[in-house]
């Protein structure tokens, strides 16, 4: 979500902002940064099985899909309750 940068400004990122402008995170920008995730516009959920713990803490540390902070998105934990929900309905149907 957009935010505006309070009276004074502040540093982000080692970088001054002035007050009153309005900032973001590029989120859609940052998942598919293939500094960050390599073959990112890829399918492929095996790249969270790697062994390299480097390249699991920068995918991690990365992964914000639901913001982050005070401000983050009130229905992260109703997503992630669904989600089991679903691969267990999945598991349980398999024949």
């Amino acid at each position: 979500l957009p935010r505006i940068v309070p009276k004074g400004g502040r540093v982000i990122a080692n970088k001054f902002i002035p007050e009153g402008v309005t900032v973001s995170v590029p989120t859609y920008s940052i998942l598919r940064d293939e500094k960050v995730f390599t073959g990112a516009t890829e399918y492929n959920p095996d790249r969270w099985l790697t062994e390299d713990a480097e390249e699991k803490k920068r995918m991690l540390g990365n992964h914000i899909p639901f913001s982050t902070g005070p401000r983050a998105c009130i229905g992260r934990d109703i997503s992630y309750f669904e989600q089991a929900v679903v691969i267990a309905t999945i598991v349980h149907l398999f024949d």
